[in-house]
Order: C-alpha cells, then structure tokens, then sequence
C-alpha cells in the first residue's frame, strides 16, 4: 500500500505508511511571502532545519510515552512512530488530569513544545500524544516559534474545549477557571514560566486539580481540605494518590480545617473556589478573607450566589460580590463561567491587597 497524505504545509509534506510510520519531507516550494515573510523564499531550508529540530527534541525525549520515537532521519526528511488519529474521550476527567501529568513532565525535561494547538495533540485512551515538535526548544533557549503563547495556555484551551462522553465541555469548568487565573498572572503569553518557584495554596482543593495544575507551572503548591465533601471519601487520601510522584514543581495536599485563624496565608498566590460558603459562621468567614489578604500577594476567589446550593442569600448577585471582596483590597472580575446543571454562573474575582 503507497503511504497516504494526512497533513503538511507549503513546503513540507506528511504522510502516513503501512507499519505503523509517519514520514515528513521538506519540499522545494517558493514562500508567498504567509511561511517565513520573505516572498520568493525556497521554503526547502527552512523546513528541513525545522525538522532537525524536532528530531533534536525527540531525542531527549527518547522513551516518553507522550512523544513520538524516531525511527530515521536525514537532510530534509524524518520518520516517525504513528502516534494514531484521535479518539473521542472517554472521561474527560482523565484526560485532563493526563494533560496536566504531560505538560508537568515536558517542562520537567527542560522543553516547551511551542504549537500545543488541538491537531497536535493526538487522544489515545485518554492520553494526550504530542506530535509536530518542529517549533520546540529547550526552556533556556530563545523561543523560535511562531505562537506567542506559552504550552500552558494553548494545552488547557484544548482541554476546554474537549467534549466529554456526557455531551459538555470541561465538567467541572477546571481548565476555564484556571485559564483565567493563569492570564491575571501572566502566564499565557510569558515563555519563561514566570511562576516558577513561587508559592500556591489552594483552600477547599478537594482531590488537588488546581495544586496540580500551580505545580506544572513550576510553583510550590499546597492544598488544604477537611476532605469529606463527599460522603464516604477522603478527598484528600484520593489526591495524594493521583498526584503522587509528580514530575515538576512540588504538590502538597493536607487535610485539615481551613477555619484555624492561626494559620498564616503568607503565599504569592491564595485560592478558595466554590468553598467560602460552606464555612458556618458569617463573621468567621469575613474574618478569614481579611486574614488571607493581609497575608498573601494575590487571592483568586470563586462563590456560590443565592440560590445555588450553599450561596448566602446575601449573595444575589455579582455585584454583591464585588462589594464585598472590595472591603479586602482591589477587585477584578475576571470571568464568568455557566455550572452545568445549577441556576446560575459563578464568577472568578481577582483580589489584591490595598
């Protein structure tokens, strides 16, 4: 059987043949001027050095399940295992958190792929298989690519933008809300992973998604919960085995009371999504917020309103959160998510200390 043409562009060729390969050549085409903005331009170079750049990051990431082995390579031409073609996800919640694992474990390597866009990212019983490594480099290295934005932010838009077996788009709304906490911290169009080494903690973090997700950013991140949101579980237990071993930045998750007004906030970064309403005394629970922003450098806030499930019925709208975050500090409303199955949307709020 002759190999079969499944992708390329102007100047490069792919094609997939029987026995399990992907070959890529670089082609002899003139650029208009789209590829490399020189008009005129034998696009043959330029390709084939793109091309000797993947097989360069591929063989550092010999072995890696998400990346494709190289079988050969020459001037101008590499062939590649055939990673597959797409399968619908099966449970989404696997494949995000598969996704946060992969993206840890590139920037653990030293790499950022650099075109994490949707065809690029290949599902396979849940995982994520990252193919088409011509525009990657080393962490270190000045960022040859055309994208301007960082693999964090191209990967969870992807995530997004997945359809689980149920029919929705990114149940339990993890990858939009931490979208929008990763561009108020500039980390979607900043190639440095700018938050390495800075402090996270997540209060109410249930099984550690967002501990996760802090830590693949580099950040030393903790999560706190009593840990039996739902009945006959441990939360907690249940995180510290998913995340265990996990490759880049450090995740902690600890069990405990979130109301112990000893505690010290003294984090760059503070979160409590979807939990505040759950503390039983009101005045306890303002004098929570005013403790963590004394403490912390910028706190990420998400509520419940009146009427979805533990909302306060002083909570009606937005805007009654706003007022309130405004007696703490300075307020941004970031974004506005619809919760599958409850009344109304919640909003992420970024708060910092006056």
């Amino acid at each position: 059987m002759d190999p079969i043409r499944i992708g390329g562009h102007l100047g490069m060729d792919v094609s997939r043949s029987p026995g399990g390969v992907i070959t890529k050549t670089a082609l002899h085409d003139i650029d208009n001027g789209q590829m490399t903005g020189n008009a005129g331009l034998d696009l043959y170079d330029h390709n084939a050095v793109a091309l000797a750049n993947a097989v360069r990051i591929l063989d550092m990431l010999r072995g890696a399940r998400y990346a494709p082995e190289v079988i050969d390579s020459g001037d101008g031409w590499v062939i590649e295992e055939d990673m597959g073609v797409t399968e619908p996800v099966k449970d989404a919640e696997a494949f995000r958190r598969n996704c946060v694992t992969t993206l840890a474990a590139i920037r653990a390597a030293g790499i950022r792929h650099g075109d994490l866009n949707g065809p690029n990212i290949i599902i396979r019983d849940d995982e994520p298989k990252l193919v088409d490594w011509t525009e990657a480099h080393l962490l270190d290295e000045v960022a040859p690519q055309k994208s301007p934005y960082s693999d964090s932010n191209l990967l969870w838009r992807t995530v997004a933008g997945t359809i689980g077996p149920d029919g929705n788009y990114d149940t339990p709304r993890i990858a939009r809300r931490w979208l929008a906490v990763l561009g108020a911290l500039g980390a979607v169009t900043d190639l440095t992973l700018p938050l390495r080494g800075k402090t996270f903690l997540d209060l109410g973090c249930f099984q550690g998604d967002f501990v996760a997700a802090a830590a693949a950013e580099g950040m030393d991140a903790v999560g706190l919960d009593m840990g039996g949101f739902r009945s006959g579980e441990n939360s907690i237990s249940i995180g510290k085995d998913l995340w265990a071993g996990f490759p880049f930045g450090t995740a902690q998750l600890h069990q405990g009371n979130i109301m112990d007004l000893r505690r010290r906030f003294r984090y760059d970064v503070v979160m409590m999504f979807s939990t505040w309403p759950y503390l039983e005394s009101r005045q306890a629970a303002f004098d929570l917020l005013g403790n963590i922003l004394a403490d912390c450098g910028t706190f990420f806030f998400e509520t419940q309103l009146s009427g979805d499930g533990p909302g306060p019925a002083f909570l009606e709208t937005d805007s009654d959160v706003e007022a309130m975050l405004t007696r703490y500090g300075q307020v941004t409303h970031l974004t506005r998510i619809p919760v599958t199955g409850r009344p109304a949307s919640r909003s992420v709020w970024k708060v910092v200390a006056r």
